[in-house]
């Protein structure tokens, strides 16, 4: 599952920054959200080197225990939605 989520991601970072925008604000929320992907592609990495550490250490329990759910740039990525929608034409 996590590869397809991986993939998933990764082809979604792919289009969007393949998507020849001239309008400033959407070259601005282009960028934004081609870095709000690339942190959720780096966390999906980090996450799974968790789960499935081979060496497993006092540090990373105690990093394992901190985890609570997906943090700000998920929210950031779902305002960026949020606002986009709220701005297109109907």
């Amino acid at each position: 599952m996590c590869s397809r989520q991986s993939i998933a991601l990764h082809r979604l970072r792919t289009r969007l920054q393949d998507l020849e925008l001239t309008d400033p604000d959407l070259l601005q929320a282009q960028a934004q959200a081609a870095r709000l992907l690339a942190y959720d592609l780096w966390m999906l990495r980090e996450s799974l080197n968790l789960a499935f550490t081979i060496h497993r250490n006092p540090r990373t329990e105690a990093a394992r225990l901190r985890l609570n759910g997906l943090g700000r740039h998920a929210d950031d990525l779902r305002r960026l939605r949020d606002g986009l929608r709220d701005r297109a034409p109907r």
